[in-house]
């Protein structure tokens, strides 16, 4: 029975999500067969242009994105399944690289420059599934926030204390809108008539605390957002 305090576009959509990540492992799977094909023969190539220094190269690099897009695949993959995940220790430089990499190609195309910065060795126990899904929803806020503007960037920023690990998601967009920045940040605005938003800053907020972390909003210096996630330490 459907709680009524929930809106009926939550269950739309969520029902649309579920469909999704039904049909996603099936598509992943055909798509990774198809690589598997693409850079066997890349690996052809190379055999075959033998002394072809400008053959050699183009075959390198196909087989070598052929095998990045599986990867990708696979990430998109394990983060789709409704599976229990136990905790597990992470380091957080890799955490941030490997959220990225789930959204680089969108940012390319927008003109968005990436950073990320910290140094490895910070580690911390918490839900890899989860943490991932908490930065890509924060990227994905930033990715539209910042279409269209001249000189846009988001960097990811590695660093914490004795008691926790945080990365920080920052970006030289707009900002907040007031009546979002004055309010609940955190707060859904999902079926709102500006709803950019969505429920993804919901969404990665009770992420955090339910892994006893946290997820805090700070105003960037110049315009635009400062979102920090802090997980316990490993």
């Amino acid at each position: 029975m459907r709680d009524p305090a929930l809106p009926p576009e939550w269950l739309d959509r969520a029902n649309r999500l579920a469909t999704i990540a039904w049909l996603l492992s099936t598509t992943i799977h055909d798509a990774n067969n198809i690589l598997m094909v693409i850079s066997g023969n890349a690996e052809m190539i190379e055999d075959l242009a033998a002394g072809n220094e400008l053959l050699v190269k183009r075959g390198r690099s196909i087989g070598t994105n052929a095998r990045k897009a599986s990867a990708l695949l696979s990430e998109l993959l394990e983060f789709s399944r409704d599976t229990v995940v136990p905790p597990a220790v992470i380091d957080l430089r890799e955490l941030a690289d490997r959220s990225l990499a789930l959204r680089l190609y969108a940012m390319k195309k927008l003109r968005i420059a990436t950073a990320v910065e910290g140094e490895a060795g910070v580690r911390v126990r918490t839900h890899p599934r989860d943490a991932v899904q908490i930065i890509v929803n924060l990227l994905v806020n930033a990715e539209r926030a910042l279409a269209d503007r001249p000189d846009s960037k988001v960097t990811l920023t590695v660093g914490g204390d004795a008691a926790a690990g945080t990365i920080g998601i920052e970006d030289n967009g707009p900002g907040l809108p007031d009546d979002r920045r004055n309010g609940d940040v955190f707060g859904s605005r999902a079926g709102e008539k500006d709803d950019r938003l969505g429920i993804g800053l919901s969404v990665a907020h009770r992420l955090a605390a339910r892994h006893g972390g946290a997820l805090t909003y700070a105003p960037r210096a110049g315009g635009g957002c400062v979102f920090t996630l802090s997980l316990p330490r490993g």
